[in-house]
């Protein structure tokens, strides 16, 4: 499964109103309940076509309506934007840092953001940034959106601004490591107001 397809309560013996299909922290898959209150999307699973390439497409009345877009870090080294906007992306979200777990959690701006995002905008690839949070309280999530704020100010970001939110799991033992839903979902609050 893709991890976030929707089950109605026909698709499973004993389910009760629709389920979304996701990993667990040791890696099982599990059925968890969706809020009534959630809105649904509109998306026919149909008009989702892959492509040869592995490329991914949404058509409706044979027009694409999706828009090409590339997700990017440091860790991808040097890129060739114009090469990147002459295979027809749009957009691309550029990793503009971290809040690390050495240095007692100190925000970091990944090393190739500013270039990044030069470059990007100069190739005419529009931007949108992301930030992987690592805060511990609200203060920490606050501060890390101070800091995304003022590493974007001299930029022209038209795509949104993304927080990743690092679960662990397993043996290694980060800052994040026994925070609470609770206190994870107020530090994600915290960032987006």
């Amino acid at each position: 499964s893709d991890g976030k397809t929707v089950f109605s309560a026909t698709d499973f013996k004993g389910a009760q109103g629709e389920k979304i299909e996701v990993q667990g922290d040791n890696g099982e898959q599990l059925l968890v309940p969706l809020l009534d209150e959630l809105k649904r999307n509109e998306y026919d699973k149909d008009s989702l076509l892959t492509e040869k390439n592995g490329e991914m497409r949404y058509i409706l009345d044979g027009t694409t309506v999706s828009v090409k877009g590339i997700d990017v870090s440091g860790d991808h080294g040097t890129i060739n934007w114009e090469s990147v906007a002459a295979s027809g992306v749009e957009y691309a979200m550029i990793r503009l840092g971290v809040r690390g777990d050495a240095d007692n959690g100190k925000c970091q701006t990944d090393p190739n953001y500013a270039k990044n995002v030069k470059n990007a905008l100069n190739a005419g690839v529009e931007v949108g940034v992301s930030f992987t949070s690592r805060a511990t309280t609200v203060d920490e999530a606050k501060e890390e959106a101070q800091y995304v704020l003022k590493n974007i100010k001299d930029y022209d970001i038209t795509w949104p601004v993304a927080v990743n939110v690092v679960e662990t799991a397993g043996a290694a033992k980060t800052r994040t490591t026994d925070l609470s839903a609770e206190t994870r979902t107020a530090c994600v609050e915290a960032f987006m107001k």
